[in-house]
């Protein structure tokens, strides 16, 4: 009865760090500092570890909705921010863990492609300016 009791505790344990491996959460400030919106994704992986869904990340920054995806990233990033407008000033800058630029880029259009296939795997740090307020994501290069 011992031995049944601890082998299904250590099943419990195991699968509850599966559970927190597999979700990620973000949130969004208003202009005060109030959190104003969370959001949780859940990321699947099937038997050998490998992602089969990927997250959309989306926040709010003034009166735009901006969604990076997907994350983890495999190649290309797709940068989208709703309503910009030519009079918007955007910018993103992609940053390596230690603080050092990896790329910078204007944003023009709504949707913006980014090529990631030539920087190292790792995490990064992506930070999206529009018109001197930021956004910041925490990035994932495989």
């Amino acid at each position: 009865m011992m031995r049944q009791k601890n082998a299904l505790l250590f099943i419990l344990t195991l699968f509850s760090f599966i559970l927190c491996d597999a979700q990620t959460v973000s949130y969004t400030y208003d202009s005060t500092g109030n959190r104003s919106k969370r959001e949780i994704v859940y990321s699947l992986s099937n038997a050998r570890g490998e992602e089969t869904n990927t997250a959309n990340y989306m926040d709010r920054l003034l009166d735009h909705a901006i969604t990076v995806s997907p994350n983890p990233i495999r190649g290309q990033m797709k940068v989208r921010v709703d309503g910009l407008d030519d009079s918007d000033n955007c910018q993103m800058r992609i940053y390596n863990l230690s603080g050092t630029p990896v790329l910078s880029s204007l944003i023009g259009e709504v949707t913006t492609i980014v090529d990631m296939s030539g920087v190292p795997k790792g995490n990064y740090i992506l930070q999206v300016t529009l018109n001197g307020k930021q956004s910041t994501w925490k990035l994932l290069v495989e």
